[in-house]
């Protein structure tokens, strides 16, 4: 009797489990609504030991935005991009948990008046990964390249960790990409008075 039991007992209990799982993703689905394919990636990092600074573009805030993923525009997500890992994360509100997108997934994203485009590398351009549209015009596209390096310093007995920020320019004029080490040189190659 104890084996019929333990057996009956055996088969509900996935139904039981199953059943639980059903209604989170039931109210994530209401949730998220027409973005729910946006949301089926990993759970966005979480560094999870003292650090100086922030390992995000701009600031820790998500902004609003629209993301072209797997060829399809997700309008009003709020967006932020991870410049140590490269990776964009994406809310569908304030509140919720970020998620990370597959980078080879996304083609272009914008955080408030900022747009952002995935490239591949190239001659003249050091590394696929995101790059910012700053300027386009009749004499090129000038991108610029943002990146937080996870940096760490010994202080006495301590180590200390810290993101170190990064911006390079790309021109792209003529299918070339040149790297332009100097701001005040970005008016002179884009022919800018």
């Amino acid at each position: 009797m104890k084996k019929l039991i333990t057996a009956i007992s055996l088969l509900f209990l996935p139904i039981l489990f199953l059943s639980g799982q059903n209604i989170d993703y039931e109210f994530f689905i209401k949730k998220a609504d027409k973005h729910s394919l946006l949301f089926e990636g990993e759970i966005a990092k979480v560094y999870r030991f003292n650090y100086t600074g922030h390992y995000y573009a701009f600031s820790p805030e998500y902004e609003l935005g629209d993301v072209v993923y797997n060829s399809k525009k997700y309008f009003g997500v709020y967006l932020n991009l991870n410049s140590h890992l490269d990776v964009v994360n994406v809310k569908y509100s304030s509140e919720s948990r970020p998620v990370a997108l597959a980078r080879d997934l996304v083609e272009t994203f914008t955080m408030g008046d900022k747009l952002f485009v995935r490239l591949d590398a190239a001659p003249g351009l050091p590394s696929a990964g995101f790059y910012q549209v700053v300027y386009r015009g009749e004499n090129g596209v000038l991108y610029k390249r943002i990146t937080q390096e996870l940096e760490e310093k010994l202080e006495g007995n301590n180590l200390l960790y810290y993101f170190d920020r990064s911006e390079k320019y790309y021109l792209l004029n003529n299918g070339v990409y040149t790297r332009i080490k100097k701001k005040k040189e970005i008016a002179k190659y884009l022919n800018i008075k």
